[in-house]
């Protein structure tokens, strides 16, 4: 659909569509509990700000929207695997829908302060040449007092398919060297900096230095605590095995083009995922859902 169809179809009370940056169409959310931007370009959820708040969300002023590359920065919908597929090597690290320009499926205004914009996404031929399954897939926004994202999963191939994911969460924080993120003590993790070897974690975790983190077996919640903004972000999920902590630090900002060089001042991945052995198995005609709840307190 072009824009005005777009816009006669689904615009409602809380939800305008309009063109954004590169002439993708963005979906516009404003109730009286927060208002969000979602581009059609990988669903990706840009901004989420509850009222009387700082953006939740971090998007990278070099971010480049064009379809078949990745926006930088939001919320990336990494599937149908996470990093790079170890059979399809020339594919696109975090798989290929973050790429595609997915379908409205439907708006949803609750009451004033919540409202639903379902997302979708089906194979077809341009997608086979990426995954050769037949697949549907389908995220659903909640924005309210709460960021809710709910990916639903369907396997509508003959054949049963091993998958990774994530909801690629980039975080907006005052200043990295003065945030702490809670959740994690204890527990094993790969570190990826480096020589990549499996370390466990002790207390909180602080950045000061490149931070890329798997934790595995981890379905709990995770708390990002800032001292700039006077804020605690809460990230709660289901259906999610992983966790991935990520911050590029000074050299990899450099090096990304559509990252800005200082970017890393200002954000922090805490990603729910089921990542690397959380890999899982999908059969014909079973569906998974991967879920977070984000909000502040």
């Amino acid at each position: 659909m072009n824009i005005n169809e777009l816009k006669s179809k689904f615009e409602s009370r809380h939800v305008t569509i309009q063109a954004g940056c590169g002439g993708l169409p963005v979906v516009k959310i404003a109730n009286a509990a927060a208002t969000a931007e979602i581009c059609l370009l990988g669903a990706h959820v840009m901004s989420y700000i509850p009222a009387g708040q700082q953006d939740v969300l971090w998007m990278s002023s070099e971010a480049i929207f064009a379809e078949g590359t990745a926006l930088r920065g939001g919320i990336p919908v990494c599937w149908p695997w996470f990093s790079k597929h170890p059979d399809i090597p020339e594919g696109p690290t975090h798989g290929c829908v973050r790429q595609w320009l997915w379908d409205i499926d439907s708006v949803c205004d609750g009451d004033d302060d919540s409202t639903r914009v379902t997302f979708a996404l089906s194979d077809n031929a341009h997608s086979r040449a990426h995954w050769p399954y037949a697949f549907d897939v389908k995220l659903e926004v909640t924005i309210g007092k709460a960021l809710e994202l709910k990916l639903i999963q369907h396997n509508t191939d003959s054949r049963s398919v091993v998958l990774s994911n994530a909801l690629h969460t980039y975080f907006n924080i005052g200043d990295v060297s003065r945030i702490r993120i809670e959740g994690f003590d204890g527990l094993q993790y790969v570190n990826k900096v480096g020589e990549i070897r499996t370390e466990t974690r002790h207390g909180d975790i602080v950045i000061d230095r490149e931070v890329d983190e798997v934790y595995q077996n981890c379905a709990t919640p995770a708390y990002i605590h800032d001292a700039v903004f006077g804020r605690t972000i809460v990230i709660e999920k289901s259906g999610s095995q992983s966790a991935v902590v990520w911050n590029p630090w000074i050299a990899k900002s450099q090096r990304m083009s559509d990252f800005p060089n200082d970017g890393y001042k200002t954000m922090v991945c805490v990603e729910t995922a089921n990542a690397m052995d959380n890999a899982f198995e999908l059969a014909p005609g079973e569906t998974a859902t991967l879920y977070t709840k984000i909000y502040v307190k």
